[in-house]
């Protein structure tokens, strides 16, 4: 073995051995939400992303990008982050989480709906979420790949809002009833290609699902993978009992789910994102890093048969 291959691990030598038949890779983080520490969260995982000299088609922001708090608090951790990954020069893709909503569903805010991030986030050319507040999911391509991005979504004025898989407030004026969802299922399965999902919440069988998502189920068999935050890893305060959980499937289906979060330390035991690699043999790659330490935690690879 030549002594740079020894100073490598297993993953490190894997990532390079199979980048020649890379055909799409993407950076994947979620859930940030901690006032007062989110500069140092967010530049351990963006030095550490970039020391990884890796390819990427985009970085996907899978929600939850601000926190409880007043508007000044949430507009400037917004830009920071926001400047932090155009410094990157990839495009990014983001949906909108529950925290997102924070500043919006409290009582003492006034309608319209106030969410800084999302809307300096479309201030910039090349980046795309929904194209209205009031869209539950939009798509793009990876690779040979359809993604389909699961968003939070809200009428813009407040009469409703559709987060933590619930519909508050007015649930009777929303507009995306069962058919709707049912529309999108047959996209998914009538597509001619294979389909990632990537929200901010897990499908049943996950880590705290999301209801709301449930009117997609059974997934097409053209669905391969699923993507989502919410459920911080190693975050011991909440009541799921599988909370170090990272890979699950949905239930009674064989689609793996990932769960990305948190590029935070204060609730999660490490600041952490994951890569996705898609492969010339549509193969999937993903690769679970721990900024904290610059080392790559675990790896699973997607057979196309599975």
């Amino acid at each position: 073995m030549a002594p740079h291959e020894a100073r490598q691990s297993v993953i490190e030598r894997l990532l390079a051995a199979s980048a020649g038949s890379v055909r799409g890779r993407v950076w994947i983080i979620s859930d940030l939400q901690i006032l007062g520490e989110y500069e140092d969260f967010v530049t351990t995982a963006v030095e550490d992303f970039r020391s990884l000299e890796l390819a990427c088609d985009a970085v996907w922001y899978l929600g939850d990008a601000v926190a409880s708090g007043g508007p000044d608090d949430m507009a400037a951790m917004a830009r920071f982050q926001i400047d932090a990954l155009r410094g990157l020069g990839l495009p990014v893709r983001y949906v909108i989480g529950n925290h997102d909503f924070d500043y919006s569903l409290s009582p003492r805010t006034p309608e319209p709906l106030a969410l800084p991030f999302y809307d300096l986030f479309k201030s910039v050319p090349g980046w795309r979420t929904t194209a209205s507040i009031e869209d539950f999911y939009f798509t793009e391509e990876l690779g040979e790949f359809l993604v389909v991005f699961l968003s939070d979504h809200a009428d813009r004025e407040g009469r409703w809002v559709c987060t933590q898989g619930k519909v508050h407030r007015d649930a009777a004026s929303y507009p995306h009833g069962p058919g709707a969802y049912a529309a999108l299922r047959r996209r998914m399965a009538e597509c001619g290609r294979p389909v990632i999902t990537a929200g901010h919440y897990a499908f049943t069988g996950g880590s705290r699902p999301s209801p709301m998502l449930d009117r997609l189920l059974p997934l097409p068999e053209s669905v391969r993978l699923h993507v989502h935050g919410h459920q911080h890893v190693g975050d011991a305060s909440v009541r799921d009992p599988d909370f170090q959980r990272k890979i699950s499937t949905v239930t009674r289906q064989k689609v793996p789910q990932i769960n990305v979060s948190a590029i935070e330390r204060r609730r999660a035991d490490q600041v952490r994102s994951v890569v996705l690699e898609v492969h010339a043999d549509r193969t999937l790659g993903v690769f679970f890093r721990d900024h904290d330490r610059r080392a790559w935690a675990e790896c699973y690879v997607l057979d196309e048969g599975r």
